[in-house]
This record gives C-alpha cells, sequence and structure tokens, in this order.
C-alpha cells in the first residue's frame, strides 16, 4: 500500500509517496528515540508527514518543538508536568 505524503511545500496530492510498512517503520523509530509511548503515534505521524517521511528532519521539528515549549514554560514560569501551574511564583492572588 502507498500512502501520499505531504511534506514541505507540497501538497497532499503530491508525487512524494513511502510505502505503509516504511511509515510505520519510521513512526516506530521516533517513537523509541523521543520514548513516546503509542498515543503518540498520530502526532508523531503529523510530524513525519510533513516532513516528507525523513526521520531526521522529523526528529529536529520534534527537537525544535521541545525546545520552543521548554523555552515558553521557563520565560512564563510554567511547569508542563503539573498541569501548567505557576511554580514559585511572585505573583499574588486576591490582594
Amino acid at each position: 500500500m502507498i500512502v501520499p505524503l505531504q511534506g514541505k511545500g507540497l501538497s497532499f496530492h503530491s508525487f512524494l509517496s513511502v510505502s505503509l510498512e516504511n511509515l510505520v517503520d519510521n513512526c516506530n523509530k521516533l517513537l523509541e528515540k523521543f520514548h513516546y509511548s503509542w498515543e503518540m503515534m498520530p502526532l508523531v505521524l503529523v510530524i513525519l508527514n510533513y516532513a516528507g517521511s525523513d526521520v531526521d528532519e522529523a526528529s529536529r521539528k520534534i527537537d525544535e518543538g521541545k525546545m520552543i515549549i521548554n523555552e515558553y514554560a521557563r520565560k512564563n514560569n510554567l511547569n508542563v508536568f503539573d498541569g501548567l501551574e505557576l511554580r514559585n511564583s511572585t505573583r499574588q492572588y486576591g490582594h
């Protein structure tokens, strides 16, 4: 089975395609690399699709996204692991 991919600047009906087996293998590589659970498969698939099924490009995109989130969290004193609650904040509530 051939699955059409949408990569950088490519339309959905692009000539670029990859076999389903290769797509699943590439998704598995990314899941293992980033220690993601199977629930992350749809997101990884979208990122991989955007990267034209290039595992290295998809890895860079994931790393870039993680850096952006970490920088935002740092600047806004947020912790993504506790529901984005403010931590060690000097903000006063109701005063």
